[in-house]
């Protein structure tokens, strides 16, 4: 298994080419996100032109997120107010435990500004 790191700067590359798995997915710190719309997303492809769909029709998804679904890192617990005392969260934290096979490779397609990711696969 290796450690893949998915940020805005990754966005139009392939972290991976060839066939694989992807088991998790994880957040090393709490993101500042600053742009709640656009998702992180990966699709199986090994070049910007196959993720573009050019020629082969569009890759498969194989993860996509939306910043919004990322609220649980804050780790909010219904009913308990916020006094003094209260452990602030831990991280890193898993966004997903999975077992995602891809076969062409893994191409990050897009991430939001202030988000970054480690992939393992």
């Amino acid at each position: 298994m290796v450690a893949y790191t998915v940020n805005p700067a990754a966005v139009g590359t392939a972290l991976v080419t060839g066939a694989g798995t992807i088991t998790s997915i994880s957040v090393a710190a709490l993101p500042v996100i600053t742009d709640p719309t656009t998702p992180v997303t990966l699709v199986d492809a090994a070049t910007a032109a196959v993720a573009g769909g050019l020629g082969q029709g569009s890759p498969r998804t194989i993860y996509s997120l939306y910043p919004a679904n990322l609220v649980f890192l804050e780790e909010p617990r219904p009913n308990v107010p916020l006094t003094p005392g209260i452990t602030a969260p831990t991280f890193p934290k898993s966004v997903a435990n999975l077992s995602t096979a891809f076969s062409n490779g893994i191409f990050v397609k897009s991430c939001p500004a202030g988000l970054t990711l480690t992939v393992n696969a």
